[in-house]
């Protein structure tokens, strides 16, 4: 993740050297200012399943995504992919059910990814752990697209362990797990490792997050983006 200065100096040099259409696109709208209140700025909460935990390695087999608007979930917007991968799914079935059949019917990376990159213009992502999906996105972009794109991103879980540490909170083991934090802030179950599931799920978590912390409802974007 980086710092927003640093975010948006990565932002301008790509942007100068790019010849990818859709990244320069992806480009041409700004980040929102720190500035602004949290509600008048468009997020979208995004997970993905993949063959494994390591950025360097694993390929994406789905992912999902949905707009938070205004401070709400706007579920009629969401989209999820099935993506074909360069290899087999591999022992991460168990994990998220995806077979070779199934993903050998789905899109392939680089069109996904223009997708994601058309909605996210002048957004920011919320994902729960982001280091892995965004270091993943960031690695097939600079495949597909020449460079890694740079993704303006609040992590839920990094929320969280902050808000835990100024309080010198003990965590427990798995505490900080999605579906955990969902029951500690009083939300629903959800069946993890489906994507859009966890996209939605990752949605309600940072809106209870942010209003738990803020209940004057008086959050900026930079009081959450680092």
């Amino acid at each position: 993740m980086f710092t927003r200065m640093r975010l948006n100096r990565r932002r301008s040099a790509l942007a100068r050297r790019t010849e990818a259409a859709v990244v320069r696109d992806y480009l041409a709208v700004d980040l929102p200012a720190a500035s602004r209140h949290w509600r008048d700025i468009a997020f979208v909460a995004l997970d993905m399943e993949t063959t494994g935990l390591d950025v360097a390695s694993a390929e994406m087999l789905s992912i999902g995504w949905v707009p938070v608007i205004g401070g709400r979930v706007h579920l009629g917007a969401a989209k999820t992919f099935i993506v074909c991968p360069e290899g087999g799914v591999g022992q991460s079935a168990t994990v998220h059910g995806l077979t070779d059949t199934a993903v050998r019917a789905g899109l392939p990376a680089e069109r996904v990814l223009e997708s994601l990159l058309a909605d996210l213009a002048g957004k920011i992502l919320i994902v729960h752990h982001a280091p892995l999906d965004i270091g993943i996105l960031e690695r097939l972009a600079k495949l597909h697209f020449g460079a890694p794109v740079p993704f303006g991103v609040i992590d839920t879980l990094a929320l969280e362990r902050s808000r835990l540490s100024r309080h010198d909170t003990p965590t427990a083991k798995d505490g900080l797990r999605l579906m955990n934090l969902r029951t500690r802030y009083h939300l629903p179950d959800y069946r993890s490792h489906n994507c859009l599931t966890d996209a939605i799920a990752t949605a309600e978590l940072f809106l209870a997050m942010v209003l738990t912390r803020y209940p004057a409802d008086d959050a900026t974007l930079g009081d959450l983006w680092g």
